[in-house]
């Protein structure tokens, strides 16, 4: 059984102690915020932080090192700046709006993007469907095949 709170707590210690104000933001998304974990589950983290290294292999040696020393269990760190964050909105998006368990946000920047991003899943008419173990986005009706998505929201030509 996993202790979410513990586990938290854990990861919001961890960045912290690393990152100290340059942490904005922390949630735990997945399984795991699901309550659908098993003992093969990770943990997928998605982070805010600013001043990070810009190239991939350093951000994932330092996040690795600020948090693999707090946790017993595997995880998946994925973290970005503000900027970064605010400049393109990727399918993983989607799940955060609806995954997303904010345990950290300094001045509510997730919380309000989290909010923006639910609004466009119902702007768009999309709702998450489950097969197995692996969930999908499908369009609740008719759809335009020419769409797009973004923080402004979804909009079809």
């Amino acid at each position: 059984m996993i202790n979410d709170s513990k586990i938290e707590k854990k990861i919001v210690t961890a960045l912290n102690a690393c990152f100290k104000e340059r942490l904005i933001s922390v949630s735990i998304f997945g399984s795991v915020a699901r309550g659908e974990y098993s003992l093969n589950s990770d943990i997928d983290i998605f982070c805010i932080i600013e001043g990070l290294p810009t190239k991939p292999y350093k951000r994932k040696i330092l996040l690795n090192e600020a948090v693999s020393s707090h946790l017993e269990m595997p995880f998946t760190i994925i973290v970005k700046t503000k900027e970064e964050f605010i400049s393109q909105f990727p399918p993983l998006y989607l799940d955060l709006g609806l995954d997303a368990k904010i345990i950290f946000d300094k001045d509510n920047f997730l919380r309000d993007r989290l909010r923006k991003i639910r609004e466009i899943i119902s702007q768009a008419k999309l709702v998450r469907a489950k097969d197995g173990r692996d969930y999908f986005w499908q369009w609740q009706g008719p759809h335009s095949h020419r769409w797009q998505m973004n923080w402004e929201g979804y909009s079809e030509f």
